[in-house]
């Protein structure tokens, strides 16, 4: 989708999957220009023949596909790796990001019989991949705890690899490497300077926005500053407020949720109508090529703001000397269930491929990833929770890592609870990136209600899937 604005870091990924991470090579790495990945391999041990991962002392070669987003998240981890094991050839090919580029080289490197062993993945692209037989299944190695067994990860955040319909249902095609879910992020100097008391983990939708009203300022006639700055048109926000609302996903892979009824016109007010009345960002501010929830935030023009940990590295430099921040979970919606904290979450990945020639060296990496050492080599960063149930306790590295924010439970509160995007047929994602914001115009900057917006998203989302059934069946 074009429409968006230029999101910082992960919290872009989370919105589109079109990942906007720093570009950066580790140590050893080899860089690679038109899109296409350098593969260097071996004759080594094919898929059918897995041995015990080890971590160090390992020989032979192993290669990796990873997107311009998961290059900096990687590199300390995989210098490490190579530390350890000297006599390991490591190639490492940064590939764009961008739309579908990094699909279509897959495609490109499958067809040659070229495709790296190791991929990077993200939750909305991960079906597709698994679909296109690009990743092969893990399911097999961790019935036998190699890596590790499947529990060792959250089963939520999980749940993104894990196709759950067609040939590939129930098997695992990557494994998270983290569990960044939505939290908002609050500027303490402009609270205390409202007189308005500090957020608390246990707060409601009604507070937060009785908060963001307190919190607005205007100069001669125009508004300077916001209570929240939301972001209405972002899966990992529109999702778990639709489910909470109505008992059900917005998408599938078999039908849409997103208009129509009375739960799904509550949910999308929730999220839209802050944007009108001056308690949250306009919409058309939030769109603009020149501002983002990030950017609204550093500036002190947005108090909250709906923020992911992976936004830490940005934001800790950009706000250092002008104001304190921290972090809450999501507030309670009155969901149809009872209290809800409507949380989205999401991760990137790493996957084994169809075609990988070293299967021995890239789950002895992935054992290393995801160790204890592996995880606090990446948490170091601040960027990155663990998607390892015990990896979230207090007292883990991430959790003690100076401040701010303080709040760091707020993290892990959003990490089990996280909702994942919901997996689609890909036209039907497509669609519904470009849709859905031109839906929430409508409303916004049109006068449309919304029943009648969102029933007419809700009927072309409807068609689309209608459209890539028939393809399926062609």
């Amino acid at each position: 989708m074009k429409m968006r604005h230029k999101q910082s870091v992960r919290a872009r990924a989370r919105r589109e999957g079109e990942r906007a991470r720093p570009r950066r090579l580790v140590a050893g790495a080899v860089a690679v220009t038109s899109g296409l990945t350098l593969v260097v391999t071996s004759g080594g041990v094919s898929a059918a023949q897995p041995r015990a991962a080890q971590s160090s002392g390992l020989t032979g070669n192993l290669s990796l596909s990873v997107q311009t987003f998961g290059a900096p998240i990687l590199a300390p981890v995989l210098k490490a790796f190579e530390a350890a094991n000297p006599s390991l050839h490591v190639s490492e090919a940064v590939v764009s990001d961008v739309g579908t580029d990094y699909q279509t080289t897959l495609l490109t490197e499958k067809l040659a019989g070229d495709l790296p062993d190791i991929l990077n993945p993200q939750d909305v692209l991960s079906p597709t991949l698994s679909t296109d037989g690009i990743t092969q299944s893990l399911s097999p190695y961790l019935a036998k705890g190699d890596p590790y067994p499947q529990n060792y990860w959250l089963p939520n955040i999980l749940a993104s690899y894990i196709p759950d319909i067609g040939a590939e249902k129930g098997q695992v095609y990557a494994l998270p490497n983290e569990a960044d879910a939505v939290t908002i992020f609050y500027n303490v100097n402009e609270f205390k300077a409202a007189g308005v008391p500090l957020p608390s983990d246990n707060w409601t939708w009604a507070q937060m926005l009785a908060d963001a009203k307190k919190l607005a300022v205007v100069k001669d006639g125009v508004q300077t500053q916001w209570g929240l700055c939301d972001s209405p048109d972002w899966q990992a926000m529109y999702n778990p407020m639709i489910r909470a609302f109505t008992g059900s996903p917005s998408l599938s892979q078999t039908n849409a949720n997103l208009g129509g009824s009375a739960g799904t016109t509550e949910a999308w007010q929730y999220l839209i109508a802050p944007t009108l009345d001056g308690e949250a960002v306009p919409y058309s501010t939030y769109l603009s090529e020149d501002a983002n929830c990030t950017t609204i935030f550093d500036s002190g023009q947005a108090a909250m703001s709906v923020l992911v940990r992976g936004d830490l590295p940005t934001v800790r430099p950009a706000v250092a000397g002008k104001f304190t921040f921290d972090v809450v979970p999501m507030p309670f919606v009155p969901g149809v269930s009872g209290p809800t904290r409507p949380t989205g979450a999401g991760s990137i990945a790493w996957a084994l491929s169809s075609q990988a020639k070293d299967v021995p060296n890239a789950l002895a990496f992935f054992k290393f990833l995801f160790s204890t050492e592996g995880q606090q080599t990446e948490e170091k960063g601040y960027g990155v929770v663990p998607a390892i149930p015990s990896a979230l306790q207090a007292g883990a590295l991430w959790t003690k890592l100076p401040g701010p924010p303080d709040n760091v439970q707020a993290f892990a509160i959003a990490a089990k609870s996280g909702l994942i995007a919901p997996q689609t047929p890909g036209t039907v994602y497509s669609l519904s990136q470009v849709d859905i914001p031109k839906t929430i115009e409508l409303v916004t900057e049109d006068h449309q209600s919304y029943k009648q917006a969102f029933t007419t998203l809700q009927n072309e989302i409807t068609a689309a899937y209608a459209q890539a059934k028939k393809g399926n069946k062609s």
